[in-house]
């Protein structure tokens, strides 16, 4: 007599399994929501600091200031307000940040004029590495303005796969900035114009060679295609808000390497397309005491260097405005006197 069969065991559904579980999430949401807004809180206080983001907070809460310079460290330790502002003789602000090239100027003015800045003029110091890489990898300072501007959310998600999800965490947005963000909402203070001179050393510190060697034909995928494309959208996105946009080139002490000429020549290219101003102050004197390295000046050459951006900007003393980059660093021939006919 054969025994019938076992009857097959079905999973039943019990509701109550999953109600520790939601628990544990709505409890786990609430305490990120509460630390986020605990680390907005002190990243608010913080302006000041690159690592807390502070500088980028000083930057957008300076909605006064009409003129901008953006750029890396060439701008944030050489453009003093100080001068422009009297020459000018409207607010100015230092929107320069050690490391970071177009792509953060481009977001952060974007970021600027989303929280109402009245800038009518935007300074950008042109940086041949940006043709080398676009160091989207280096955007976390602007994490916790997801959600502001289409453009930030855009750069935020292209660095990883996963950074939508990553994202909706208030904790994560400030997982770069968070404890430099609490040290110096701690230690106060008023916020930073952004301009941080470097001190004069007993000896120059020589600078390695850069390696930028941008191809002659970029490709699409091209580091060098992105950055121009980011220097492009700079241009285009304050004009549609009706800013008005110049380069700026400084000087570089014994010229610049012809991998970094080849770079800027692009760039130089791109302004004639654009038809964009270029301030060209690579011929600029600067004594070799007032250097840090090549590519940095001290405190003295800061000022030297300000005081000739603010002439440039004001109209008070003529620029080149698109010299060969090829070309020495000579200073240009002197005007010939009215009359003079010699060859």
């Amino acid at each position: 007599m054969s025994t019938p069969p076992r009857a097959r065991l079905r999973p039943t559904f019990r509701p109550a399994t999953l109600r520790p579980v939601l628990l544990f999430l709505a409890l786990l949401g609430l305490a990120d929501r509460a630390l986020g807004a605990g680390l907005e809180l002190a990243s608010a206080r913080a302006l000041d600091g690159e690592k807390s983001g502070g500088l980028l907070r000083a930057a957008l809460a300076d909605r006064r200031a009409r003129w901008v310079v953006f750029g890396s460290s060439r701008v944030r330790r050489h453009v003093d307000p100080v001068p422009l502002e009297a020459a000018l003789g409207e607010r100015v602000r230092n929107a320069g940040c050690d490391g970071h090239g177009v792509l953060y100027a481009r977001l952060l003015a974007a970021l600027m004029r989303a929280e109402g800045s009245r800038a009518r003029s935007y300074v950008l110091d042109l940086n041949p590495p940006d043709l080398v890489d676009d160091r989207a990898g280096r955007l976390g300072l602007f994490a916790p303005f997801v959600g502001r501007d289409p453009r930030v959310d855009a750069a935020l998600e292209a660095r990883d796969p996963f950074a939508r999800l990553k994202l909706l965490s208030h904790v994560y947005r400030y997982n770069s900035a968070g404890l430099p963000s609490l040290a110096r909402a701690l230690r106060g203070g008023p916020p930073s114009r952004g301009f941080a001179p470097l001190a004069p050393r007993a000896g120059l510190r020589p600078t390695p060679p850069s390696p930028v060697t941008p191809p002659a034909v970029p490709r699409a995928d091209d580091a060098a295609a992105r950055g121009l494309a980011h220097y492009a959208a700079f241009v285009d996105d304050a004009r549609v808000a009706g800013v008005e946009v110049r380069f700026l080139v400084g000087p570089r002490r014994g010229g610049w390497p012809a991998p970094e000429a080849r770079a800027l020549a692009t760039l130089l290219e791109l302004a004639r397309a654009r038809r964009v101003s270029v301030i060209d102050l690579r011929a600029l004197p600067v004594p070799n005491g007032h250097w840090v390295d090549d590519v940095h000046l001290d405190a003295r050459g800061a000022e030297t260097y300000s005081r000739a951006l603010a002439r440039a900007l004001s109209g008070a003393e003529p620029h080149d405005a698109l010299r060969d980059p090829l070309a020495s660093t000579a200073p240009p021939r002197r005007q010939r006197p009215a009359g003079d006919e010699r060859p």
